[in-house]
């Protein structure tokens, strides 16, 4: 894996971090906004059914006053006995009813059940009692403070002669008054407060949520209010949480493994399309360097054809002596021999450089590779009138690699600067320097040439860039990508003193005999 690849593997999984973060906190705050909704929604209808609750007692409290003071002028004196019984009933199956009393125009106790009229209560009533007209009630809070209120009522008659006062525990209005955990409620009449059970602050990451209702009763105008503590747990549940968390988790390293794959693919095919580009460059390379090569090929197997025949016509001559010499027909066989062999090793040096099938690497000595790329060329650069100067290192310069393809490299690179020299007409020297050290073998090719052009430079190694007007621009990327199969590199650079030069560097073998 490259550096841009992991780059964009980095960024792909930041990317795929922040989206699931993303999600989580939006997954988070959507739980949180609809788990306070339902808990408001919740709030309200217990505020409506406590609501109701309250109204249906205040409604029986009316109703126990209007049958109490009916029973109170139902005779003259008031039957005292049975209203006690009545109250006590009352009391019995009602018992946030404390008190119920009878009192006379002056205030005076008459009947009573329950708790006794306090004395603060009496004084409450005769203050109230003055404005209060017959047949109407009134509601008054308990001047104690512990949380009820009193009802008092004037009888109906014409003389208004009676006043039932009821006393009613606030806190006891609802049937069910155990309300669920956080649950807490006021219950007031205007600006007096009866009952609060209400928590003045929240709670580190509680939320609290209210409401407020009014009790639909003309003689007992209560408010209720309700409060509501939610803790975070509450909210947010976690279990939901952590379930949306490891799914899209779980999601997101799926999509991470397959963008990985889909790139990885797609890298595959990419690669796969460049080595067969690149196998058809150098196919197309050799084939079009080979006409360029061809006339040196031609000079080199003149030679040996040459001793050929010249070898065989001797033969025939000393055939011809009787008796014939055996000794020296046998040296011109010798001769023939050596000399087909060598045509033959040209033949298959050819063969080869215009091959398409992979090659093996092998312990090749460039000082030897550097001999017969000259003894190839010293014939064509003969008819150029340049001259072909090799300078080996003194120490082995053993590489790994295809001692074919090094010799098309510095085939190439020698004849360019041929090229170059017999096009400009300047200079008439090229150069084979080969040296060795520790790590590396280096091959530099100069010549005194023209060199070349600064705006070319740059472009040297580019696939068909050429300055030739017949070259196709296939040559140096061809030796490049050969130089660099075997771990080296090409550089191309203009010689101070004048000319090109061009260096190939590879790794040194330190193995075994070089071929």
């Amino acid at each position: 894996m490259n550096d841009v690849s992991r780059a964009t593997d980095r960024k792909t999984l930041s990317a795929l971090a922040a989206a699931w973060l993303l999600g989580l906190v939006a997954f988070a705050v959507i739980s949180a906004w609809l788990g306070i909704a339902e808990a408001q929604r919740q709030l309200d209808a217990r505020g409506f059914e406590l609501q109701r609750t309250i109204g249906q007692a205040t409604a029986q409290h009316d109703a126990h006053l209007t049958g109490l003071a009916t029973l109170a002028i139902a005779s003259d004196p008031p039957p005292v006995e049975l209203f006690t019984q009545l109250a006590d009933s009352i009391i019995r199956f009602y018992p946030r009813i404390t008190s119920i009393a009878l009192l006379d125009s002056s205030l005076a106790t008459l009947a009573v059940s329950g708790e006794t009229p306090t004395v603060s209560q009496l004084q409450q009533f005769e203050r109230a009692a003055p404005s209060l007209q017959r047949g109407t009630s009134t509601m008054l809070a308990d001047p104690s403070g512990a949380g009820g209120y009193q009802l008092l009522k004037r009888t109906s008659d014409d003389a208004g002669r009676f006043l039932i006062a009821l006393s009613i525990d606030a806190s006891r209005l609802l049937d069910d008054p155990d309300l669920p955990p956080g649950l807490s409620l006021q219950l007031a009449k205007g600006e007096i407060v009866l009952v609060d059970d209400r928590s003045s602050t929240a709670g580190l990451g509680e939320v609290t949520l209210a409401g407020s209702w009014l009790v639909p009763s003309a003689s007992q105008p209560l408010s209720l209010r309700l409060q509501q503590r939610l803790t975070l747990a509450e909210v947010l549940p976690l279990g939901p949480l952590l379930v949306f968390a490891v799914s899209t988790l779980v999601l997101a390293a799926a999509a991470y493994l397959l963008l990985q794959q889909r790139r990885a693919t797609a890298e595959a095919r990419e690669r796969q399309r460049a080595q067969e580009h690149q196998l058809r460059l150098e196919h197309a390379a050799r084939v079009n360097s080979m006409g360029e090569l061809a006339s040196g090929i031609a000079h080199e197997l003149t030679q040996p054809l040459t001793a050929l025949l010249s070898q065989s016509q001797a033969g025939l001559r000393l055939a011809e002596h009787s008796p014939p010499d055996s000794a020296a027909l046998a040296g011109v066989l010798e001769a023939n021999v050596r000399q087909a062999r060598r045509a033959a090793d040209i033949l298959g040096r050819l063969r080869a450089y215009v091959s398409k099938s992979p090659t093996t690497p092998q312990p090749s000595d460039l000082n030897r590779v550097a001999a017969e790329v000259a003894s190839l060329l010293v014939a064509d650069l003969r008819d150029r009138v340049v001259v072909l100067e090799i300078i080996p290192s003194s120490e082995p310069a053993t590489v790994l690699a295809d001692p074919i393809e090094l010799e098309q490299v510095l085939h190439n690179l020698v004849r360019n600067a041929a090229d170059a020299i017999e096009a400009s007409g300047q200079g008439n020297r090229v150069v084979v320097t080969v040296t060795a050290d520790a790590e590396q073998v280096r091959v530099r090719v100069s010549d005194n040439g023209p060199g070349v052009p600064a705006d070319v430079l740059p472009h040297l190694f580019e696939p068909f860039y050429s300055t030739k007007p017949t070259g196709m621009g296939l040559g140096l990327p061809l030796c490049e990508t050969l130089v660099e199969r075997f771990g080296g590199s090409v550089e191309a650079a203009n010689n101070p003193e004048g000319g090109a030069s061009f260096t190939v560097t590879l790794p040194r073998y330190r193995g075994g005999a070089p071929r």
